[in-house]
């Protein structure tokens, strides 16, 4: 606007201040009609009432699972039979190839692979 004339700038004014608008009623009829199938304005208790749903659903779940036996927050939900453990563990050696860094005379680095003897843990069961 800074390379306009006052002249100008008084009509853009003017333009601007009776730009028509529609009335709300309007639009709205208007909206309704080519959208008949958009979705009405949702209710604001919509978001509330199905949490309210959600929380009450699962004290419901909750509930049935004490009435059962099978509540997991029950002090004696950890002392379930379990079977006997016939594992142990042994070591197993075996030779690998690993691969060691060096540098040689000439200050480059070189790479070589050096066979080497090493010890797991393996877990045998019976």
């Amino acid at each position: 606007m800074s390379g306009q004339s006052p002249d100008t700038r008084d009509l853009e004014e003017r333009l601007v201040a009776a730009r028509p608008t529609p009335r709300p009623d309007f639009v709205e009829s208007l909206e309704q009609r080519l959208l008949p199938s958009a979705p009405a304005r949702r209710s604001r208790w919509r978001i509330p009432l199905a949490g309210a749903g959600v929380a009450g659903a699962l004290a419901t779940m909750l509930l049935a699972f004490a009435l059962v036996g099978g509540n997991p927050f029950s002090s004696g939900a950890g002392d379930q039979v379990r079977a006997r453990d016939d594992c142990h563990f042994v070591e197993q050696r075996s030779k690998v190839t690993v691969p060691q860094a060096s540098v040689d005379e000439r200050g480059e680095p070189q790479l070589r692979f050096v066979k080497r003897t090493v010890t797991r843990q393996i877990k045998h069961c019976r």
